[in-house]
């Protein structure tokens, strides 16, 4: 360790005498039309050196203030202004200088006439600037209430999922940015539905770098898909939003025996306002319904128990399980109310300020039914189970980004949350023997009932120190996190359990007790990187980080004195104290090299070494202290290529490290269902995954086209496994007795563990019917390992499918989009007595239209058709689900809305699922609580306030509004902002 420490030492002595002078440029864009500022502008350094321009820092953007800063290090240098539908603007830098400010930098309109304009808007959609592709929102046709969510769904290679996530030619998009701020960060899908998107100017797609490396111009390999929303001149200084409320029939449904159950009407209302004002912002949503619109993304609760995360190879630190005292009735019924609060503000050139505030109370209910045949064991369980909860959460975060000096940057950033989780559960299980469902010789069975609470609370802080040491890349950032949590909960459980018995034929036991949890824990982190210019195209990277965290759990089971009738006799299985802590040191060197825009290499080299220590003690037993560690060498290199503008190649290949859980490594035992035990086991070693992964992108503008491939091998060594059996005796662990035929499961590593896949993708429009095609494949292959009963059990998935996407491009007044999900699933599952194999084809068909019939009347609808056919008994599926609508418009600008809707016209919905687990386990789940048919009826009121706001008519005249956006697009380009390159 110290002769590593003392070679970094060297090596960042050695470089610092490499320094040359540099000079920075700085200046502010303003538009000549209204003087605002121009947000996304592209300044480039040196424009007609075209091999340089993808080197970090040859190309940005302007910011919200429609400033800019870029570093040169040439003797000579110009820059170039531009952004569509307005002239470039060209300067040239003086030698000798180390400070030159522009001054406000006014571009001038693009002279172009408005039928050459509405020609171009049409034939290109978009432009690239270095890795930056950013679409015109003009060219694309949504209805008039449209939000910004719905037009990125028809952007090329764009896919939004149910759930809100974004993904952009096959990467999932991480980060959504507002005229360069980011909006609502905790929940960017907010962001999205809250902007209507007649206020979209154009959308720019990025891989923005981290933080870290944008300030120090040290490209560290890693990549944040974004996008970024810039929206028209007049929305920074207005307010808009709208108001909804709806109620509807009663929802029914019907449980396991067939009887029908009324849950009452059905109620829907809410509402959000944005108030802009220039560098000032702020938001507010919220709502109440019983449809399953959470409207956040409600987090887990029970997180104060959790540690820290992150880091390549880090060891997990998830505490004490708090599963048993948290009631989850997700994938039911949900009444849920929310709250959210945003604001983003730019006080000065050095501040910007971001709060955000959310709260949600969600009431849920479940019935499922489970199902599975276990192949291994040759037995068959079913398992029903109810679950009523409430869950309460507000969570407040800060944001604040202060530049004292041109070469400081400091970041304070904070997070504090409460979250309240209690309910009622109850579930019934039972095992027969043999592979068939529900048939064969009684095994056993439990009869549990849980009433549960669980309280935490969880603070986080960070504080970071950027400081530019004068030559241009040199940086030294530094800084720490922070974090306390405590959790607090109740757990009483009553379970009746039956069990064969040779002798009486069954026997009979009983649960009966309570559960006292508290915990507490703090992390504490450190590090520092110091970038280094070794020459004008090499770069060198030093890094360290310290991570310490610390947890402590008071565990009391106590079970039910028959006599004294009450709960006062100490349960041993329940009943534990923990107090563990981890250290982590991490230290590496990275090197990166870019030369041109068409090759970039990143190698980088991490050691690192974690220790854990934890004491534990029981009832009449303390557990020796236990130490453990783990060290691990992890290499990693990215090449990329852009072997011309519009395609892109890159290769990433890295070695990963990952350390046994806390679960895993403890040897205590897990007894919240008695027939099903768990334990940890303290031998297990680190396992490593190593992975290759290769993408190609190529995108065509000139006919909008895009194709993207990826293909990805894992291959991972000593995974941690499962090592389950069935015990044939009564058997003694850890002091406790578990009966005969319970499971027994415990971890082991293993390798064989590995798997390969590869994606592929093609968009293009369809000229013909004015739509945009999205056609993409897939396929998978996994193999998985795990012991059952002492014997090797390997599971062989392959996996294929594919996903078309026809979007519309046709008018504002019809706007549809059609998606096919075909996947054909093929499992073989080997052990030494048996081999199961099987299929499952299945078909998703979905499409959403919203036509105006008139100015004012409308029509929506959307449907699913879902067809799944399998060789397991009982498992096809086949059925229809149809939403439609119908409503007019009414008051100035169509501002008001009623409409009638109705859900699940066919009353097919439900809730099935069939899937085979590694081991061999073939499950199947029914979910009983699900919304099915009903009818709701509707009002809504949209309002805005920008100055001359015409929303884009469905009249054919053309309105001086509508003709100067369209004068403003110039050569095919969206209006004002857009670009954020980096």
């Amino acid at each position: 360790m110290k002769r590593l420490f003392f070679l970094i030492s060297l090596s960042v002595v050695a470089i610092t005498a490499l320094a040359q002078s540099t000079v920075t440029i700085t200046g502010k864009v303003i538009s000549k039309e209204d003087g605002l500022p121009v947000i996304g502008a592209v300044v480039t350094l040196n424009a007609k050196d075209s091999t340089k321009l993808s080197q970090p820092g040859r190309v940005v953007a302007t910011d919200a203030n429609g400033q800019f800063t870029v570093r040169s290090r040439e003797k000579e240098s110009d820059i170039t202004v531009s952004y569509m539908g307005m002239k470039d603007y060209f300067t040239k830098i003086e030698a000798g200088k180390t400070a030159v400010n522009l001054g406000t930098i006014t571009l001038q309109p693009s002279a172009i006439g408005l039928d050459a304009a509405m020609v171009t808007a049409d034939s290109k959609m978009a432009i690239i600037k270095g890795d930056t592709v950013q679409y015109n929102a003009a060219g694309f046709k949504t209805n008039p209430d449209a939000s910004a969510e719905d037009l990125l769904k028809k952007m090329p290679g764009v896919t939004v999922d149910a759930d809100g996530s974004i993904n952009s030619q096959g990467q999932k998009i991480t980060k959504v940015m507002v005229d360069g701020k980011e909006f609502f960060e905790s929940d960017p899908t907010q962001a999205l539905r809250a902007l209507p998107s007649d206020a979209v100017e154009s959308i720019g797609f990025f891989d923005g770098q981290s933080d870290n490396a944008r300030f120090s111009g040290m490209d560290d390999g890693e990549r944040i898909r974004t996008i970024n929303i810039t929206t028209k001149g007049g929305v920074s200084r207005s307010v808009f939003g709208k108001a909804w409320t709806g109620y509807g029939t009663d929802q029914t449904y019907k449980d396991e025996a067939g009887v029908l159950n009324n849950l009452g009407a059905r109620y829907s209302v809410g509402g959000g306002i944005s108030i802009w004002r220039g560098d000032h912002r702020f938001t507010i949503t919220g709502g109440s319904n019983n449809v399953n619109n959470q409207g956040f993304n409600l987090s887990d609760i029970g997180g104060s128990s959790g540690g820290f995360g992150g880091g390549r190879g880090m060891m997990r630190s998830e505490g004490v399980s708090t599963g048993s005292f948290q009631t989850n009735s997700r994938g039911g019924i949900t009444q849920s109310s929310n709250l959210g609060l945003n604001y983003n503000g730019t006080f000065t050139d050095k501040l910007k300020l971001t709060i955000t505030y959310n709260f949600q109370n969600a009431n849920g209910w479940s019935r499922t039914k489970n199902e599975s045949s276990q192949l291994i064991n040759n037995r068959n369980t079913t398992s029903r189970s109810q679950a009523n909860s409430f869950d309460n959460r507000h969570s407040f975060q800060s944001r604040m980004e202060w530049s004292p000096t041109q070469k400081n940057r400091i970041n304070f950033n904070t997070s504090i949350s409460y979250g309240l989780n209690q309910g009622y559960s109850a579930s019934y299980n039972e095992s027969r023997q043999g592979y068939e469902l529900n048939k064969g010789a009684f095994i056993n069975s439990s009869d549990n009932s849980y009433t549960t609470k669980l309280e935490s609370y969880n603070l986080n802080g960070s504080l970071w120190w950027q400081r530019a040491l004068g030559k241009a890349g040199r940086t030294l950032s530094v800084g720490g996190t922070g974090s306390a949590n405590r959790g607090m909960g109740d757990n009483e459980q009553y379970s009746q359990i039956k069990r064969a018995s040779a002798m009486s034929g069954i026997d009979f036991s009983t649960i009966d007790r309570v559960v006292n949890l508290n915990t507490r824990g703090h992390n504490v982190a450190g590090s520092f990187t110091y970038n280094e210019p070794l020459t004008q195209y090499a770069k060198i990277s030093a890094n360290y980080n310290l991570n310490y965290n610390r947890t402590f759990a008071d565990q009391n089971g106590l079970n039910w004195n028959d006599i004294a009738q009450r709960y006062d006799i100490i349960d041993t299985a329940t009943t534990n104290y923990i107090n563990r802590n981890y250290t982590t040191h991490t230290t590496g060197l990275a090197y990166n090299y870019a030369k041109g825009r068409d090759v970039t290499i990143n190698f980088g080299l991490d050691y690192l070494y974690a220790i854990q220590n934890s004491d534990q003690q029981r009832p009449g037993w303390i557990v020796p202290h236990q130490k453990y560690n783990f060290s691990a060498i992890q290499p990693s290199a990215r090449l990329r290529l852009v072997p011309k503008l519009g395609q892109s190649i890159q290769l990433d290949l890295r070695r990963n490290a990952n350390f046994p859980s806390v679960t895993q490594l403890q040897d205590v035992l897990d007894m919240t269902n008695p027939l099903s035990v768990s334990k940890g086991n303290p031998d297990l070693r680190q396992s490593y995954q190593n992975f290759v992964n290769v993408r190609y992108n190529i995108a065509n503008l000139d006919n909008n086209t895009n194709f993207n491939i990826m293909a990805m091998v894992s291959l991972q060594e000593n995974s941690v496994v499962a090592d389950r059996r069935i015990l044939e005796k009564d058997t003694e662990i850890n002091g406790v007795v578990i009966a005969k035929n319970s499971t027994y499961s415990t971890y082991t590593n293993l390798n064989g563990a590995w798997n390969w896949g590869t994606y592929a993708t093609y968009t293009l429009p369809l000229k013909l019917i004015k739509s945009n095609l999205s056609a993409g494949v897939n396929y998978r292959y996994a193999k998985s390992p795990s012991l059952q009963n002492g014997l090797l059990n390997t599971n062989n998935s392959n996996i294929s499918g594919g996903n078309f996407v026809l979007t519309s491009n046709v008018s504002e007044n019809i706007d549809f989009t059609i998606r096919y999900y075909p996947s054909l699933n093929l499992s073989t599952n080997i052990n030494d007595k048996n081999t199961l194999f099987t299929r499952k084809w299945s078909h998703n068909l979905q499409g959403t239209a919203n036509i105006y019939l008139t100015k004012f009347l409308f029509v929506n609808a959307d449907g699913s058709w879902n067809n799944v056919i399998s060789t397991a008994a009982n498992s096809d599926q086949h059925y229809f689900i149809i939403n439609a609508a119908v409503g007019f418009k009414f008051l100035k600008n169509r501002a008001g809305e009623f409409k009638v809707q109705a859900y699940d016209i066919m009353n097919q919905s439900r809730s099935f699922v069939q899937d085979m687990a590694s081991n061999g386990d073939m499950s199947y789940s029914w979910n009983y609580s699900m919304l099915t048919r009903y009818v709701m009826f509707s009002l809504m009121y949209k309002f805005d306030t920008r100055k001359g706001n015409q929303r884009r008519s469905t009249e054919d005249e053309m309105t001086p509004e509508r003709e100067r956006m369209i004068m403003r697009m110039g050569s095919g380009g969206g209006g004002r902002g857009g670009m954020m390159g980096h």
